[in-house]
């Protein structure tokens, strides 16, 4: 948990790191944002590397209220879209991690705030997909959906309606894809 003094830095290099990534951490320009010397930043962090670490705990614990606010979604859609919507930043910075995946600690820390968040949400994943209590299958398609999800994210479209939108087309292939269920089984066993 940031101090009082650490907060405005932390608040605004998370925002940066979300929307530009780690090469668009640039210490004179957070401390022109923030309104506080440079010197002030080495006070607190020491170095760039060290706030990204601090930006990284900081994204945990902001998944962890998500997931808290994920529980008392009663469905996938309107509610959980809606609260994605809400948390725009955090979305933001997790595509971040997605995308320096090569990169062993925001690896880390993706697949850690994305579990804590999935594992809450799984229930209405799975209801929405139209195979409700079916938890496993539902957690493989969201790997794949969360890789298309994050490729196609942007700040700018980022909405309500691109996120319904992305769900029709994932239900369509699904449907698509459970109808071609003999021919795929073929395909993977080498049958024709």
């Amino acid at each position: 948990m940031p101090t009082a003094a650490e907060r405005p830095w932390i608040e605004a290099g998370y925002g940066m790191f979300a929307l530009h990534g780690p090469d668009g951490l640039k210490v004179e320009q957070l401390a022109r944002q923030v309104g506080i010397s440079k010197s002030s930043f080495y006070h607190h962090f020491a170095d760039v590397p060290v706030f990204i670490e601090q930006l990284q705990a900081y994204h945990l614990q902001r998944a962890d209220a998500l997931a808290s606010k994920a529980d008392a979604c009663t469905s996938f859609d309107p509610g959980f879209i809606q609260l994605l919507v809400e948390h725009r930043i955090d979305l933001l910075f997790q595509r971040q991690l997605r995308m320096l995946r090569d990169h062993t600690a925001f690896q880390r820390c993706f697949e850690e705030a994305h579990q804590r968040v999935v594992d809450r949400i799984m229930p209405r994943w799975a209801e929405a997909l139209g195979i409700p209590g079916q938890l496993a299958p539902a957690r493989d398609m969201l790997q794949v959906v969360t890789d298309v999800f994050y490729q196609r994210l942007t700040n700018d479209n980022l909405s309500y309606t691109w996120m319904v939108e992305l769900l029709k087309e994932i239900e369509s292939f699904i449907r698509h894809a459970m109808r071609s269920q003999g021919s795929i089984s073929g395909l993977s066993t080498g049958q024709s």
